[in-house]
């Protein structure tokens, strides 16, 4: 992690890929791009998505998620892996962007925690504050 400097901070937030949207299919601009848990789906169905996509760089990128799946479970053993202190884990079921978006108050869901298999496809939403150890 040699872009954060020794003392230094991180902040990353994410949709787990199970959740709803987690795949960032709405990217795609189509029909198949609004339905929830479409990255649940075998490739064949879900590279159909791809099709009538606008933009050739939104394909790439839901492609790129496709193939990364970051999960809340992915990401704690990177923070473990990359010697990274934990500061704050916040799981959301109402993401702090939708107040903006579309009016709706944050709703978090951080007893979901613990619940390894509920938090993947339930949150939508997970962010990290992390700090780089002096």
């Amino acid at each position: 992690m040699e872009f954060v400097k020794p003392g230094g901070w991180l902040f990353i937030v994410f949709p787990p890929y199970y959740s709803p949207f987690g795949a960032h299919q709405h990217l795609l601009d189509n029909t198949m791009g609004k339905i929830p848990f479409i990255q649940s789906l075998p490739n064949a169905i879900f590279n159909q998505a791809y099709k009538n996509a606008r933009l050739q760089i939104d394909v790439e990128e839901v492609s790129r998620l496709r193939h990364i799946r970051l999960t809340i479970g992915k990401m704690r053993r990177a923070i473990i892996n990359a010697r990274l202190e934990l500061v704050r884990e916040e799981l959301y079921f109402i993401r702090p962007v939708f107040k903006m978006k579309f009016g709706l108050p944050t709703i978090k869901a951080n007893f979901l925690r613990h619940i390894p298999g509920a938090r993947e496809f339930v949150a939508l939403e997970a962010s990290y504050l992390l700090r780089k150890p002096k």
